[in-house]
């Protein structure tokens, strides 16, 4: 009986822990960095070199997937346009290739 409590009261902490990280980083973390890049790509036409798709559009396009996921907060991108587009863009490019 008193495991199950301690692993209750544990699991309990973690997922507190967890509510706790995932407001920071959406808070604090994510819009610096997100700041950062929607400006980037605003500047060289939304692509990172400017001219053309390269390994860093379909890779940072991978990390804001797992960020939205992992955040849970499905409008993470909203208020980085150039970010939404260059997803939008890199999916349609792997889609079409396919």
């Amino acid at each position: 009986m008193v495991e199950n409590e301690a692993s209750a009261a544990a699991a309990a902490r973690a997922e507190t822990m967890k509510t706790e990280i995932r407001k920071r980083m959406s808070e604090r973390t994510f819009p610096v960095h997100f700041r950062k890049i929607n400006s980037i790509l605003k500047a060289n036409g939304n692509l990172f070199d400017g001219n053309n798709i390269s390994w860093n559009e379909p890779e940072v396009v991978n990390y804001l997937e797992l960020f939205v996921k992992h955040s849970k907060i499905a409008s993470l991108l909203d208020a980085y346009p150039a970010l939404r587009k260059l997803k939008e863009d890199v999916e349609y490019a792997i889609n079409k290739s396919f």
